[in-house]
């Protein structure tokens, strides 16, 4: 039993951290551009419910965190509720600079700013980490090159062979076999175009990962996509990669455009019936 409880807590416990992360990411993206553009703003809450802890600015905004670490919000002055609805009679209640100060009284073009940049906060977020990580850390690489092909594999019906060397991946430069891996492995059952190249010369597949049934540490089933390939692992072969600063900048571009292709790839399968629910998880 005290096992069970020690696992789950190690699920729950980072999963509220790195969700209270984002969340504050998010809410502080709508409230800097809120200010900027002069509105009010009543409350910043982390989580909902009532307030655990809190604190008063001298521009009358409530800092909070609150009893349910599930979300969080940032509530213009003249909102009815924390999810931002319109108050039809606020606009009665304030004049002069108070009423100008309300966020549903600015033009519609300063309320689009203040809706994205809970977004663009995220993205810009996710960005400073990963360039981070990738200066600070570098990355393990092996070369991409095949070693086996598997018989009767989707990668041999599909031309591929021993000794290719993985060129690009639907568009994504392979710098490492990891890359490969995990674009085949993001893309169960959907068209993948590869590029090797094999004798000096450029080649291209198109080849569709077969569907396979994964289990994570938790007991989670996951599906992910295999062609049947593999390359051998030897330590020296392994080595340890790090981009100068500009290198750096391109190379989190693309790991961000690949999080956000396979996440609208991954939504699309619903609509063409490959979808599974069981899939959905995570912050």
């Amino acid at each position: 039993m005290i096992d069970s409880l020690f696992s789950v807590g190690l699920y729950i416990v980072p999963f509220l951290v790195i969700l209270t992360v984002i969340v504050f990411v998010h809410e502080m993206g709508h409230y800097l551009v809120a200010r900027w553009n002069g509105i009010a703003v009543d409350a910043f809450s982390i989580g909902f419910g009532p307030e655990l802890i809190g604190r008063t600015d001298r521009r009358g905004t409530r800092w909070k965190l609150s009893a349910i670490p599930l979300g969080g919000y940032v509530r213009f002055t003249g909102d009815l509720n924390a999810a931002s609805v319109p108050d039809p009679d606020a606009a009665a209640r304030y004049s002069g600079e108070e009423a100008k100060a309300l966020f549903v009284n600015k033009s519609v073009w300063r309320r689009i700013a203040v809706v994205a940049a809970g977004p663009a906060a995220n993205v810009l977020f996710t960005f400073l980490v990963l360039y981070a990580l990738l200066l600070g850390y570098g990355r393990m690489t092996l070369d991409p090159t095949i070693d086996e092909v598997l018989p009767g594999s989707v990668a041999e019906m599909a031309g591929l062979a021993a000794g290719d060397r993985i060129v690009e991946v639907d568009g994504f430069t392979i710098r490492g076999f990891e890359d490969f891996q995990r674009l085949v492995a993001t893309a169960p059952q959907r068209p993948v175009d590869v590029t090797v190249e094999r004798g000096g010369a450029e080649m291209a597949f198109i080849v569709v990962p077969e569907a396979v049934e994964t289990t994570d540490r938790f007991g989670n089933t996951h599906t992910i996509g295999r062609i049947g390939v593999s390359r051998g692992v030897d330590e020296d072969e392994v080595v340890l990669y790090r981009p100068g600063p500009v290198e750096a900048v391109a190379m989190t571009f693309e790991e961000i455009s690949f999080i956000i292709d396979r996440t609208v790839a991954f939504l699309g399968d619903f609509f063409v019936g490959r979808g599974d629910l069981d899939q959905l998880g995570g912050p």
